[in-house]
């Protein structure tokens, strides 16, 4: 019996030691993010777009004004579009009776996916609850 609760906490041990941290992922997706480009969310879409990603938010904003944030904890799915290249987060949060959003593009494929995966763990790592694409 002591054996097995030894080999379930090495097993567990091993899983949290190969997970990235918060401040890892977060310095990827800045790193990364220089190959953001066409961000945009329903108040985002004249002007110079920008995505700002923080500890606690994305905030995509333009010069004129216009913004739409989103809190880690508040994003319930990241995932690609219909449109070629599109990443889309979408929020618990509703604007005009639609969930906010937040769209960019990345034109490299692998990259695309692995920024996907980022925003999701980050997401996951500050407590948000995502869609599960594998109920139905």
């Amino acid at each position: 019996m002591r054996k097995l609760y030894l080999i379930l906490i090495l097993i567990i041990g091993f899983n949290f030691v190969n997970a990235q941290t918060e401040e890892q992922t977060l310095e990827w997706l800045l790193t990364k993010k220089a190959e953001v480009y066409d961000v945009s969310s329903i108040t985002v879409q004249e002007g110079t777009r920008r995505i700002e990603i923080t500890d606690d938010i994305l905030h995509a904003y333009t010069d004129n004004g216009a913004f739409t944030k989103i809190n880690w904890k508040g994003i319930k799915d990241v995932s690609k579009t219909d449109v070629k290249s599109q990443i889309v987060i979408i929020s618990n949060t509703m604007y005009n009776g639609l969930n906010t959003c937040i769209f960019f593009k990345i034109d490299n494929p692998e990259l695309l996916e692995k920024y996907i995966k980022a925003l999701r763990h980050m997401a996951i790592l500050k407590g948000a609850i995502m869609i599960d694409d594998n109920l139905f």
